[in-house]
């Protein structure tokens, strides 16, 4: 028989990897061989077909184990179709094995063998061309409030490795406008001959002594544009190193008229109908003094990297577990005046896919924001506290090529509790957008900001837009 067997070897038409085939029992030695000793003595055929599936370790770097899973089960439901009730599939420790037994002549098994292997190329790998093939995560957004942009601030991270000696590489542009004052403000704010906000320096000094009851008065309205190159690299199967290098305009921006259209719909904001559109004034006045206030524009600012390490702690068919930190090395000021500290964070970061519809992915992180420059540490405001962070997001996979999301961000308060001022309160704010899958390895992400707690100590309203490819 053995050697009527290797007289009629199978031929493929392509190879696949060492996949455990869900649905079917374990094949262990002893049970592939009592099929074999009952078709020495009877004198029967028999057919061993070994199936190794290609790249599957691969496929679980690469796309994460959700999709491996989803390999597996088509696989699978490809070798039942092509199965009698009377044969046998089970794994061994590298390879799937099916024994076919037949009383007729094995060249017909051959011939089933040759249907199998085009079943498990066109059952299982077709379907996998139109699924998404790159895995995004949690976006990394970040706040964009004035007094967040000295120091590090929460951001999501994506739990899942890139897979060893893989990159993925994105540029992201964040539009934000920040219309923001504290509130004494709001009934003793001037306005120019329109009935609009108009804060000018020379009003400020002119009627400074106004507020010299006031420990800490300010008025935000500027739009930032950022615009951050991200760079991910593997370097084993569960361990990955990133940066991210930002650059930074301010000025008055365009979104003004947006917002006051879009609040129009219900969402109406004190003041923003009334305040002068496209404008950047930033002012700080303590006890009648005033000790900041700028209304010129910055273009194209670097701002200070941020480095990171990501490395997977656990993980199961569904889920996954990861640790990160990361560090923002002082290498730039903000305002030309203010240099933060060596700020670092430590967080975990998961993964969840119920099922091949819906992805969840959560995370929580904490900062540690030491002391910067001497202007830094005894800003008006006081100094920037330590904070916390999470994050949780919800990804739809119903179709291959656009996948909508939904991502809620919390942020501790960073500032001391301070009269006519809510910078102490956290806030919590969302990412509304869709990732589209352009190409294979390339897709186009856009997404549209907004905070939900009210604060006024937030950015207000903003578009992002991002391209990622990986290789």
């Amino acid at each position: 028989m053995e050697q009527q067997a290797s007289s009629h070897p199978p031929t493929f038409p392509g190879h696949v990897h060492r996949i455990p085939v869900q649905g079917v029992r374990a094949t262990q030695p002893e049970i592939i061989a009592d099929p074999l000793r009952l078709a020495i003595r009877c004198g029967h055929p028999l057919c061993v077909l070994k199936v190794d599936l290609d790249h599957f370790k691969r496929i679980n770097d690469t796309f994460g184990h959700a999709t491996g899973n989803q390999v597996m089960r088509l696989t699978s439901d490809a070798l039942r179709h092509e199965l009698r009730a009377s044969d046998m599939c089970g794994l061994t420790p590298s390879i799937t094995t099916v024994l076919m037994r037949s009383r007729k002549k094995l060249s017909g098994r051959w011939r089933k063998a040759h249907g199998i292997s085009l079943a498990l190329m066109l059952g299982g790998m077709l379907p996998l061309i139109g699924q998404e093939p790159m895995e995004m995560g949690p976006f990394p957004t970040r706040e964009m409030f004035p007094l967040y942009l000295m120091p590090m601030v929460y951001q999501p991270v994506d739990p899942t490795p890139v897979g060893q000696g893989r990159w993925r590489v994105s540029l992201d542009h964040m539009q934000a406008n920040t219309f923001e004052f504290s509130d004494i403000l709001k009934d003793q704010a001037p306005r120019d001959a329109q009935g609009r906000l108009a804060i000018t320096r020379e009003f400020v000094l002119a009627h400074a002594a106004e507020y010299s009851s006031i420990p800490l008065m300010f008025f935000f309205d500027e739009e930032i544009a950022r615009t951050s190159l991200r760079v991910r690299f593997g370097l084993t199967d569960k361990t990955d190193v990133w940066a991210e290098l930002p650059f930074q305009s301010q000025g008055g921006g365009y979104l003004d008229g947006v917002i006051e259209a879009f609040h129009n719909l219900g969402f109406e904001q004190f003041g923003r109908d009334r305040v002068k559109k496209d404008q950047i004034t930033l002012m700080v006045m303590t006890n009648g003094h005033l000790v900041f206030y700028s209304d010129q524009p910055i273009r194209g600012k670097t701002q200070d990297p941020t480095i990171g390490l990501t490395h997977e702690l656990s993980s199961g068919p569904t889920w996954r577990l990861s640790a990160y930190m990361s560090l923002k090395p002082p290498m730039t000021t903000t305002y030309d005046i203010y240099r933060s500290g060596w700020d670092h964070s430590l967080g975990l970061t998961g993964r969840w896919q119920p099922n091949t519809h819906h992805v969840f992915y959560g995370g929580l992180g904490f900062i540690r924001r030491p002391g910067g420059s001497a202007a830094y540490n005894t800003m008006a405001f006081g100094s920037l506290r330590d904070a916390w962070g999470a994050h949780s997001t919800w990804e739809y996979r119903r179709w291959h090529k656009v996948r909508p999301f939904l991502q809620l961000y919390l942020q501790s308060g960073f500032l001391p509790k301070q009269p006519y001022q809510k910078l102490d309160r956290p806030s919590l704010q969302h990412d509304l957008g869709f990732h589209w899958q352009i190409k294979k390895d390339v897709v186009f992400t856009f997404r549209y900001l907004n905070n939900i707690t009210h604060n006024e100590n937030t950015a207000d309203m903003g578009f992002g837009a991002s391209l990622t490819a990986s290789f």
